[in-house]
């Protein structure tokens, strides 16, 4: 079984701050987002419609 998606997420975790990468293959876009290393952080970045914002 194979499966492909368009978004690719990167998540570089610190002790107190975060970055995480987002990419999207079909144009080659990239953001980045940097955040407080803490779950309710984690919940947003991940809870978000569109990575890409």
């Amino acid at each position: 079984m194979t499966s492909t998606t368009d978004t690719i997420l990167a998540i570089d975790f610190e002790r107190y701050k975060s970055v995480a990468c987002v990419y999207q293959r079909s144009s080659r876009e990239h953001v980045f987002h940097a955040f407080d290393t803490t779950p309710e952080e984690l919940h947003k970045l991940l809870g978000r419609r569109s990575l890409g914002e």
